[in-house]
């Protein structure tokens, strides 16, 4: 958790250094707490609902950026 943590970070460094928006997944997925959003072995590939909630959350930052 440490190195996503890390990795997290300079994403959003990069991000706001370039002014370049980010759908933020990982808060999406904090915010939802333990909801069945991975499956059983990782917390790297997401589940149906996991991947609905990255969907949904792509979707709403391209609205806010004005992209649909």
């Amino acid at each position: 958790l440490l190195l996503a943590a890390e990795y997290q970070a300079v994403v959003r460094r990069v991000a706001a250094d370039t002014a370049t928006p980010i759908a933020d997944a990982a808060t999406a997925f904090a915010s939802q707490g333990d909801a069945g959003l991975f499956g059983p072995y990782d917390l790297v590939h997401p589940t149906p609902a996991g991947a609905r909630l990255i969907a949904q959350t792509v979707y709403e930052t391209l609205r806010e950026i004005g992209a649909l």
